[in-house]
Order: C-alpha cells, then sequence, then structure tokens
C-alpha cells in the first residue's frame, strides 16, 4: 500500500469523524431542550454553521483525488485492454 493511498484512507477518515462531530454537537446543544411535544435537534443542526460541512466536504475531495490518483495507471491499463483484446490465433 502506498503512502498516497494511506493518506487518501485518512482523509476521508477526516471527513467521516467531521461529518459524525456536526451531529454530535447538534445533539448535544439540545439535549436538555428536547420533549415529547416537539423535537428542536432540526434547529440546532441548522444553527451550527456551514463551516464544518466545508471542511467535511473538502477533505472528502481530497481523500478521494488522492485515492483516485494512485489507482489512475491501473484503471488506465484496465481500460486500454478493453478496449483492445488481444487477439487469440487459432492454429
Amino acid at each position: 500500500m502506498s503512502n498516497i493511498v494511506i493518506l487518501g484512507c485518512f482523509f476521508i477518515a477526516v471527513s467521516a469523524f467531521l461529518y459524525a462531530s456536526k451531529h454530535m454537537t447538534a445533539a448535544m446543544m439540545v439535549m436538555n431542550l428536547n420533549s415529547t411535544e416537539a423535537n428542536y435537534f432540526d434547529g440546532g443542526y441548522s444553527s451550527i454553521s456551514t463551516g464544518i460541512s466545508f471542511w467535511t466536504g473538502l477533505s472528502l475531495l481530497v481523500g478521494i483525488t488522492l485515492l483516485l490518483l494512485d489507482w489512475f495507471p491501473a484503471i488506465k491499463g484496465f481500460l486500454k485492454q478493453i478496449k483492445q483484446p488481444k487477439n487469440k490465433t487459432s492454429h
């Protein structure tokens, strides 16, 4: 496993952590406000700024890009093999 793949997986893991952190933060904000008549989680979730969503998306994009950069030569070779199959000669 190359270093680029490890780095790509790291960025995807950071993205997953940030995504979960946003939900946990919203849940902690409204922990004592919820009642049986109303659920305030949506309000707490929307009150969290878009900054964490931006970094989550950016981290996911960087991770996927790094993985694709490492796998690009293999994908390119596979596609080339599909376009130009080897000719089988019969004897």
